[in-house]
């Protein structure tokens, strides 16, 4: 049940959507622009005498930051250029002519592979038995880790071509500049992490809470900026330079975004554009078209979702759902996802009411931009476009039942991924 605090009608600088929509204009995609954050608070305007009654506008509606939309028109079908038959894959990147997966077919072991983005066609393999090989560009591996004969591999992308460099006992690595970072295995719980230059002299080695050895397989995973080796499974990060240790709590989310916690743990959000700190209990959604806008949502536990002004922090809403969490926000709507008595489903929200708009069982949101959600519906084996106002579908394609999709970005469409195969969908 939504409830709605006593605020003065002309506060509310933001239309509700009901009927007109104030959002992304058509042309240049908004996320191309800076993202003004002086503007995010909110600005009081009337629409002057000329109304019998004045109307209330927000100004702030999309002046925030955007996080996880795509920079596509995603309200018509998609062409399906191209399908290729993989188990459970993970996408790692896209970009140029190739795709690097994970094809994590149980039988295969985690085998890491380019795809040519053209057509489709595996281009190269590397059987990462293991599950070493890195997430991030460049792309490297480790064959036979741990052991004395442990070999660190570069892998080239574009035709898999592959540089070799003997390294007993590693586990992990990743290329830092012209640097090597690698974690090497030891006989006690605690590893050594060190940085070899290209001639392969060691500038530094430290011992560090570096993975997690008792897994099968070995958790190791490496991460490099501009100044620092990033080791998550311990959340610290070794200066390049000098080999100096030291917390980190920042975490790359793609897209040029990072989030850090905050000395009171609440995420700041940092882009090429700005950085903005979010309030307390403030709502971090993986998708967000008004990041740091004019509307604050708030989550405490699993049963209570609301919405303040972030500018005077007034109560606009409180809902006391069965266990729900925000998920999404896009232009006038604010998604939830929900499950207990009646079962999993998605609600959608009047951003500035908390009144259900509409609703949609077993689905989630894998995407969004210009008004449409791109949602992923295992329970009806579909992906579709739905209406961000008015919940209506606008498209949807057949996938395999039961399995949640994923999508990364392309310049004109999305790789999307499913339980059982690869597709390139494409919007002219």
């Amino acid at each position: 049940m939504a409830t709605m605090a006593a605020v003065d009608e002309f506060d509310l600088a933001e239309a509700s959507d009901d009927g007109e929509r104030a959002g992304t204009p058509s042309g240049r995609p908004r996320r191309a622009r800076p993202w003004p954050w002086a503007l995010a608070a909110l600005a009081l305007v009337g629409l002057g005498a000329a109304n019998a009654v004045p109307t209330p506008i927000v100004l702030g509606q999309g002046q925030g930051a955007e996080i996880g939309l795509l920079d596509l028109d995603i309200g018509e079908a998609p062409t399906v250029v191209w399908e290729t038959a993989l188990r459970y894959p993970e996408t790692i990147l896209a970009d140029g002519g190739r795709a690097v997966v994970v094809d994590n077919d149980p039988r295969l072991q985690g085998s890491v592979l380019g795809i040519d983005l053209a057509t489709g066609t595996e281009i190269w393999r590397f059987h990462d038995e293991a599950q070493t090989c890195s997430r991030y560009l460049p792309i490297v591996c480790v064959e036979d880790p741990g052991s004395t004969d442990a070999v660190v591999v570069t892998i080239d992308t574009e035709d898999g071509a592959r540089q070799t460099r003997s390294h007993p006992g590693a586990i992990a690595a990743v290329l830092a500049g012209d640097d090597l970072a690698v974690i090497e295995a030891t006989d006690v719980d605690i590893e050594n992490v060190v940085l070899v230059e290209p001639d392969g002299t060691e500038r530094w080695r430290v011992a560090a809470d570096a993975a997690e050895t008792a897994s099968d397989p070995v958790y190791a995973q490496l991460r490099v900026s501009s100044t620092s080796v990033l080791i998550d499974f311990s959340a610290i990060e070794i200066d390049l330079v000098t080999g100096a240790q030291a917390p980190t709590t920042r975490w790359p989310l793609g897209d040029g975004v990072e989030v850090e916690l905050g000395s009171d743990s609440t995420p700041i959000v940092t882009t090429a554009d700005g950085r903005f700190e979010l309030g307390p209990g403030e709502a971090w959604l993986s998708i967000d078209d008004d990041l740091g806008g004019p509307i604050v949502l708030t989550q405490a536990g699993d049963t209570l979702l609301a919405a303040s002004r972030r500018i005077d922090e007034t109560e606009l809403w409180l809902r006391t759902d069965e266990e729900c969490y925000f998920s999404a926000r896009l232009g006038g709507t604010v998604l939830a996802m929900c499950w207990g008595p009646q079962n999993e489903r998605v609600l959608a929200l009047d951003k500035l009411t908390g009144g259900t708009r509409w609703e949609l069982p077993g689905a989630m949101a894998i995407g969004a931009s210009r008004e449409v959600f791109l949602m992923s519906d295992p329970r009806e084996g579909r992906v579709l476009a739905v209406d961000a106002v008015d919940g209506s579908t606008l498209w949807s394609l057949p996938v395999p039942v039961g399995s949640y999709a994923s999508v990364t970005e392309l310049s004109d469409g999305v790789l999307l991924t499913t339980d059982t195969e690869l597709m390139r969908l494409q919007w002219d």
